[in-house]
C-alpha cells in the first residue's frame, strides 16, 4: 500500500470516529437526564419519592412510581442549583407501578430531551459499564450516587439491584430513582424488600415501550387551557412551592368560591406567568383578587413584563407598582399593549415582611383587554 493510500485510510477512519464522537455527543448524558423530586403539600412539603421528566410534542410529562404518586405526590424540584418548582395533574397508571403524569410550570425546553433519544440498549450498557449508580435528587435540588451492583436481571422486565457498601443502603424514599450504567440510563427503582435490602427497578426499555404506547394512543393536540370566563388567562409557569390545598391554576379558574391559592414566600419575588387570550391579545389592566385573603399574605408590589410573541424570548418591564386594595381587590393598569405572555412578579414591602409570615396569597387574576 503506498504512503498516499495509507494517509487516506487513516484519515478516513479518523473522519468515522470523530463523526461518531459527535453523533453520541447528541445524546442525552446522565446530566440531562432531569431527575426530581416529589413532594406531597400541605403544611409542609414531605418527600414522597423520586421521578424523572421527558418532553412530548409541546407538553411536558413525568414518568414515576404509581405508588408515589398515590402516596400523594403532587409538587416537585428540578435537580439543580437554581430552584425550578412545578406541580403534577391527569396521573395515568401504565401498569407495573409506572404512571405517567402532566407537568405543570415548566416549559418543554426545562423539562428536557423526548424519551426516545435515551438509548433501549439495557443488556449492552450494563455489561460494558465500569460503574453502576442509583442516582437521587435530594430536598435542595443537589443530586448523590449510590453505588450499586446487578444481582438479577430477568431481560425483559426488571433488574436487581443491592448497594456495593454494606454501609449503604436503599430506602422507601428512593422509589423513582434512575439506575445508571456509566452515563446510561438504564432503568427506575420500584421498591426496596425490607429485609434483603435489595431494590426492584424496572428496566428503561420496558418504561419506553410502556410510555410510548400510551402516548400513541393520546390525543397528540393538546387542549388550549385558556379559559373563556374569567380574564383570558391560562396560568403557564410559576416559581413558588403551594402550601395548603389548592393549586396554582386556581388563579385563573372561572369557579366561583372562596379557593385561595397559597404559595411560600422567602421575600424573593413569586413569579407567576400567564399566557394571554385577550381579543386581538390586547392589554388594559390586571386584576388581583385577595377576598378571603388575609392582608397580612397579600402582595403589596407587583411588575409587570411583556412577551411579545411566541418565538421571542425577551420580557419587557411595562410597569412597577404598587396594589392598593379595594373591595379586596387591586387593580394596576397599563397603557393598552399587545402581547403573547404577561409575567407579574409579586413581592411585599421590605418593611412589612416578617420572616414569621412566610407565605403569599392570592383568590384570582384576570385582565381587562
Amino acid at each position: 500500500m503506498s504512503a498516499r493510500l495509507k494517509f487516506l485510510c487513516v484519515l478516513q477512519a479518523g473522519a468515522r470516529v470523530a463523526l461518531s464522537g459527535f453523533f453520541l455527543g447528541l445524546l442525552p448524558t446522565a446530566s440531562q437526564a432531569n431527575q426530581v423530586v416529589l413532594f406531597k403539600h400541605g403544611t409542609e412539603l414531605v418527600e414522597v419519592g423520586q421521578g424523572f421528566l421527558v418532553s412530548h410534542l409541546s407538553e411536558c410529562k413525568i414518568i414515576l412510581p404509581t405508588h408515589v404518586a398515590q402516596d400523594g405526590a403532587k409538587h416537585f424540584r428540578l435537580v439543580g442549583n437554581r430552584p425550578v418548582v412545578g406541580s403534577l395533574s391527569q396521573l395515568i397508571d401504565l401498569g407495573d407501578d409506572v404512571s405517567i403524569e402532566s407537568v405543570r410550570g415548566l416549559t418543554v425546553r426545562q423539562c428536557g430531551h423526548p424519551l426516545s433519544l435515551f438509548s433501549r440498549d439495557v443488556d449492552s450498557a450494563i455489561r460494558q459499564s465500569g460503574r453502576i449508580v442509583l442516582r437521587l435528587v435530594n430536598g435542595d435540588g443537589t443530586s448523590r450516587d449510590l453505588a450499586v451492583s446487578v444481582i438479577d436481571n430477568d431481560h425483559t422486565e426488571f433488574l436487581r439491584v443491592q448497594p456495593i457498601n454494606p454501609r449503604g443502603s436503599i430506602s422507601k424514599g428512593m422509589s423513582g430513582a434512575l439506575l445508571y450504567a456509566d452515563r446510561t440510563v438504564v432503568g427506575m427503582l420500584l421498591n426496596v424488600n425490607g429485609r434483603s435490602g435489595v431494590g426492584t427497578v424496572l428496566r428503561y426499555d420496558q418504561i419506553i415501550s410502556k410510555v410510548e404506547s400510551y402516548l400513541r394512543r393520546a390525543d397528540a393536540v393538546a387542549q388550549s387551557g385558556l379559559v373563556t370566563g374569567f380574564g383570558y388567562l391560562k396560568l403557564a409557569a410559576w416559581n413558588a412551592a403551594t402550601v395548603g390545598e389548592y393549586p396554582p391554576e386556581i388563579v385563573t379558574s372561572n369557579e366561583e368560591s372562596d379557593h385561595v391559592w397559597n404559595s411560600r414566600y422567602d421575600g424573593s419575588p413569586i413569579v407567576l406567568d400567564f399566557e394571554l387570550a385577550t381579543p386581538d391579545n390586547k392589554l388594559s389592566a390586571i386584576h388581583f383578587d385577595a377576598r378571603s385573603v388575609p392582608a397580612a399574605e397579600r402582595p403589596e408590589v407587583v411588575e409587570l413584563l411583556l412577551r411579545s410573541n411566541k418565538n421571542s424570548e425577551r420580557w419587557v418591564s411595562v410597569k412597577t407598582s404598587d396594589l392598593h386594595y379595594e373591595n379586596d381587590i387591586a387593580t394596576v393598569t397599563i397603557s393598552p399593549r399587545r402581547g403573547y405572555m404577561i409575567r407579574a412578579r409579586l413581592t411585599k414591602r421590605p418593611e412589612s415582611f416578617s420572616r414569621n409570615s412566610e407565605s403569599l396569597s392570592l383568590r384570582r387574576v384576570s385582565v381587562t383587554p
